[in-house]
């Protein structure tokens, strides 16, 4: 059975002394005013934190779903050309907040960042949220956004190159990118050229592989009462979004290794995560 627990190098003494002092948030009542408090702090904190950030100009855009209804997005473009082609690669961004909370506004000062240090050009993708919309619209929205801004003649108009395009999002946004990837081979069109993942879920939490961890070691168990994201929580944020938990959208681990083998080149961020099953192995 799996068991990682050596790469544990304990907690940080300045998070231990926090978590015994902080008290996490109950869970929301009025979610409207709790998601409005939410974008609005988080979007002030991290301008006041990172910006300003200049070399850029940006653009709002509505992407039409296909449902009817409009996605709106926001673009970065870079102001150093792009060397010989005079393409900047493309990065598709997807925020977090358990399809909850976030707009393109909590995520401005991350676009913006990525758009001058990479450089390239970034199209930040405003998904619709639950509770008025559930599983797979957001699924849907991304791809329809994918599919937006790589038409060949956008792509033209913007200076894109189709050859480099990547896909990134945090937490939730990064479960649906795994979804977009999945959807990408199924469909053998193979835009996406890489993924830069942080924080996602990859399975459903009751699909979970509890035979394959020893007892009391998965992450669900471990981190069941976390102060930054509970089970109850989870639970929560789950029964807002009514996602498919045998969706391979969902849960893209349970999927066969011949799929996984065709992923883009992919980078996952997380904590305390061994590739190999041997102490030290990173």
């Amino acid at each position: 059975m799996a068991d990682y627990t050596y790469f544990n190098p304990g907690l940080d003494p300045e998070w231990v002394e926090f978590a015994q002092t902080w008290t996490p948030p109950a869970l929301p009542k009025d979610l409207a005013v709790a998601k409005k408090t939410f974008n609005k702090s988080r979007a002030e904190l991290f301008r006041k934190e990172l910006g300003p950030i200049h070399g850029l100009s940006t653009e709002d855009i509505l992407i039409p779903a296909r449902d009817g209804q409009e996605i709106p997005g926001r673009l970065y473009f870079p102001d150093v050309q792009a060397e010989s082609t005079g393409l900047h690669p493309l990065y598709i961004f997807c925020h977090g907040g358990g399809n909850l909370f976030g707009d393109i506004e909590t995520e401005d000062m991350h676009c913006r960042l990525f758009c001058v240090k990479v450089p390239c050009t970034v199209l930040s993708v405003g998904y619709r949220h639950t509770p008025e919309w559930v599983f797979p619209t957001q699924l849907h929205d991304l791809f329809d956004s994918i599919n937006w801004i790589t038409n060949t003649s956008r792509a033209n108009k913007f200076r894109i190159d189709l050859s480099n395009v990547v896909l990134g999002g945090v937490s939730a946004g990064g479960t649906m990118c795994l979804g977009a990837a999945v959807a990408e081979i199924e469909q053998r069109t193979y835009r996406i050229k890489g993924l830069n993942i942080s924080i996602p879920s990859t399975v459903h939490p009751s699909r979970f592989p509890h035979h394959l961890v020893k007892d009391g070691y998965s992450s669900l168990e471990q981190n069941a009462d976390s102060p930054l994201l509970s089970m109850a929580q989870l639970n929560f944020l789950k029964s807002l979004l009514k996602d498919d938990p045998e969706s391979p959208y969902v849960s893209p681990l349970l999927l066969p290794d011949s799929t996984l083998k065709q992923f883009p080149n992919l980078a996952l961020h997380a904590e305390e995560i061994g590739r190999k099953d041997t102490p030290g192995g990173l």
